[in-house]
């Protein structure tokens, strides 16, 4: 599946981590997991899906912080997380999102101050 550019499995009963393997599809431009019961942190190698225009994890059970590895999602135009149990700061790599132009972050347990990085 090294060619796949759109990965859409929303709105099903997935469980569980996400799998290392979806890492290495690096051709990806859509990752749409929203809608399901996937659970743990989400981890740092999301970065390595650099061709990300669109990520949703929307509405699943996601703990602990967004990985500042999101800053080399270069041409992320849509980054959803939202209801979900993610906790601690907002990383200020969010403001390196240059493409970003919709940010879903509501939800969540998110802490402390908005960075000034985000340019609010």
């Amino acid at each position: 599946l090294s060619q796949l550019t759109e990965l859409d499995l929303s709105s099903n009963d997935l469980s569980g981590d996400l799998p290392d393997s979806i890492f290495e599809v690096i051709n990806l431009s859509i990752l749409d997991l929203s809608n399901n019961a996937l659970h743990s942190t989400i981890p740092g190698e999301i970065g390595s899906l650099s061709m990300l225009q669109l990520l949703n994890l929307g509405n699943n059970i996601f703990i602990g912080s967004i990985p500042s590895e999101i800053a080399y999602l270069s041409k992320i135009i849509e980054l959803n997380y939202n209801t979900n149990r993610l906790s601690h700061a907002l990383p200020t790599e969010i403001g390196k999102l240059k493409s970003l132009q919709k940010l879903h972050l509501q939800n969540n347990d998110l802490l402390g101050p908005i960075p000034s990085e985000v340019g609010l």
